[in-house]
């Protein structure tokens, strides 16, 4: 998301970008929300340490930027 912030300086825009395959930032937020919100158990290596209450700032710099329901409901 920093690097989509920083980009948007250049003209260029990450936040829309998406891979052949489907990969982009929003979809990896959409992938991560049940995890902190519903309480999912995260089933993976956890490498290091994650902190709930970081993740929301994320949330709502998110729906800042897609301004769209679906992502600000949440």
């Amino acid at each position: 998301m920093m690097l989509a912030r920083l980009a948007e300086y250049s003209g260029v825009d990450l936040w829309v970008y998406e891979t052949k395959d489907g990969r982009s930032i929003r979809r990896a937020l959409e992938y991560l929300y049940p995890y902190p919100v519903d309480d999912r158990e995260w089933t993976y290596q956890q490498i290091g340490g994650f902190e709930v209450k970081l993740f929301f700032p994320l949330m709502r710099r998110t729906a800042a930027h897609y301004q769209d329901e679906e992502v600000q409901s949440r």
